[in-house]
C-alpha cells in the first residue's frame, strides 16, 4: 500500500508563485526583462504546476532550475534596488533623529 498521497493545493507552491511573479514584475523592460524572464517563468510555471499536478517529480526539478538561474540575475539587480530604496531609507532615518 502506498503511504504517500499527493496533496492538492500544497502550500509549498506559493513561494515559487510569488517569487515568479516578483521576477516578472522586476523585469520592467530592456535588459532587466531578459534577466528576469527565465527565473520568473520557471518559478511561476513550476509553482502553478505543483498546484495542478501534485506529486509529479519533474516539477521540483524545474523549480530548482528557476531558483538557481535567479542567483546570477539577483546580483545584477542589487545596485538597482539599492538606488531605488536608499533615498526612502535616508528620509526615514532623518525623521527619527
Amino acid at each position: 500500500m502506498n503511504d504517500y498521497l499527493p496533496r492538492q493545493w500544497s502550500l509549498r507552491a506559493w513561494p515559487a508563485i510569488i517569487a515568479g511573479l516578483f521576477w516578472l514584475c522586476v523585469g520592467a523592460g530592456g535588459w532587466s526583462l531578459l534577466l528576469g524572464l527565465l527565473p520568473g517563468v520557471l518559478l511561476l510555471a513550476s509553482g502553478v504546476a505543483m498546484l495542478l499536478w501534485p506529486g509529479e517529480d519533474k516539477i521540483t526539478q524545474y523549480m530548482g532550475l528557476g531558483a538557481v538561474s535567479s542567483c546570477p540575475s539577483s546580483v545584477t539587480f542589487v545596485p538597482a534596488v539599492c538606488r531605488c530604496c536608499m533615498p526612502v531609507c535616508r528620509r526615514r532615518c532623518r525623521r527619527r533623529h
